[in-house]
């Protein structure tokens, strides 16, 4: 890419993923300042924790989740189990 000139077409080329075409449109100067680094430093950090904060709360919902596996005639004919107008509460303990 560097041996291109802006504006330069490179001629086809193959790699595992296919052929490729690269045209050079122009270079990009990068701020490389002590300011700069920091802020991306500061935002990698952030986007790490927000997400390991979004890890542990679906953990969490996870956890609290509770599923009941209806089975009986019903069962298997891919039609809906018949809503319950009570809400489901799991089993005592110990049964």
């Amino acid at each position: 890419m560097t041996a291109l000139a802006d504006g330069a077409i490179s001629p086809t080329f193959r790699t595992d993923a296919g052929w490729h075409v690269i045209q050079r449109v122009a270079v990009r100067q990068t701020d490389v300042t002590d300011n700069n680094r920091r802020a991306q430093v500061r935002e990698t950090i952030g986007r790490r924790k927000l997400e390991e904060d979004f890890n542990r709360y679906l953990q969490e919902l996870r956890g609290e989740a509770y599923v009941v596996f209806r089975t009986g005639d019903r069962a298997g004919d891919g039609a809906p189990a018949p809503a319950s107008s009570e809400p489901a509460t799991p089993p005592p303990a110990g049964s």
